[in-house]
């Protein structure tokens, strides 16, 4: 997959990016049958385990490979003619130190969550609980969608000529100062960048590498859309994704689920999982969600659909954070812009 996807986060000091050259050892490759869950759990499973499947109405009938493909095409034939781009971008940041206590009485009360949360161990008392999975991602999405600090970027797409996809997408972005934004771990850069790009996973040359399920349909913001589960398949992923750390590399595999809107064959939505964790480095999960929207581009009579947030979360067995960047106001610009880099 030539989709780059890059994390760096302080509390696992990695990177997330594609494989470009040599293949490093896979830290924890999944039991045989484990990669592909999202392939092999019943309805009732996948919407217990996936709170964005809530409405979904399970169907059987349905023809994912013959979905996907049409998908695909619609999807190539965008990535020839998106231009180069700007878009603004709000970022929000939160990350926490396990457990993380729920005290039952102040959620109640309607106290903001997260406000009264030490950065160290917190103690158990018999109207609190440590949040875990699920509960532990709705409460960092509750603190990102609500949190009132966030920085604001000039986000660039850039279509750059590829000899083997035609054409690829690279992103940059910078500050008022136009003092280009490297991925770091500090607070205020992006931790996760190209997350929103995971969407070229499924254009044609990419497509090969996915087993699919129909799940069913789901209306979503008064759109029909088709549901699909999808796993990539390790032995044909010819550029997995890869985290870097100190102590060594690895390489991980994803499975999701894509929302495709029945008559546009365009994504709506994408959320893609670890297919296990990464126990090498105590990575126990990290998810990623996309929103995507049709947006007009002046100048161009062009009708995209375009990411408008992605979120990422993530857990070690001692943090959990996430980040929620925000995509508006997409409009034309020339490549020729010179970067002054940061100080």
């Amino acid at each position: 997959m030539r989709c780059v996807a890059r994390l760096s986060v302080a509390l696992l000091a990695c990177v997330v990016a594609p494989l470009l050259g040599q293949t490093p050892d896979v830290c924890g490759v999944p039991p045989d049958g484990a990669a592909a869950a999202y392939l092999h759990l019943s309805a009732g499973q996948m919407k217990k385990e996936l709170v964005e499947l809530h409405g979904l109405k399970p169907a059987e009938d349905g023809d994912a490979d013959a979905i996907l493909r049409q998908t695909s095409t619609v999807l190539g034939g965008m990535l020839a003619h998106v231009p180069n781009l700007l878009a603004q971008e709000q970022l929000s940041q939160r990350t926490v130190a396990l457990p993380y206590v729920l005290n039952e009485a102040e959620r109640s009360s309607g106290a903001k969550m997260g406000a009264s949360r030490s950065s160290g161990a917190q103690q158990m008392s018999g109207n609190s609980r440590a949040l875990e999975g699920q509960d532990l991602e709705q409460a960092l999405d509750e603190m990102l969608t609500t949190s009132s600090q966030q920085n604001r970027f000039l986000y660039r797409v850039t279509s750059v000529p590829d000899p083997v996809l035609g054409h690829v997408l690279e992103e940059s972005r910078t500050n008022e100062a136009n003092e280009a934004v490297m991925l770091s771990s500090r607070a205020g850069s992006p931790h996760g960048i190209g997350f929103s790009k995971e969407w070229l996973m499924f254009i044609p040359a990419n497509l090969p590498q996915l087993r699919l399920r129909f799940l069913g349909r789901q209306k979503i913001d008064g759109r029909e859309t088709l549901v699909v589960a999808f796993a990539q398949i390790p032995g044909k992923v010819s550029l997995p994704a890869e985290i870097q750390t100190g102590a060594g590399s690895c390489t991980y595999f994803t499975q999701g689920v894509v929302w495709i809107d029945r008559d546009a064959s365009q994504i709506v939505r994408l959320r893609t999982d670890l297919q296990a964790p990464i126990e090498g480095i105590g990575l126990q999960r990290m998810r990623t969600g996309t929103q995507f929207s049709e947006v007009k581009i002046e100048g161009a009579n062009l009708s995209l659909w375009m990411p408008a947030q992605t979120e990422i979360l993530w857990a070690t067995k001692a943090n959990a954070g996430g980040e929620l960047h925000r995509y508006s106001g997409y409009r034309l610009f020339s490549a020729k812009v010179t970067l002054r880099p940061a100080p």
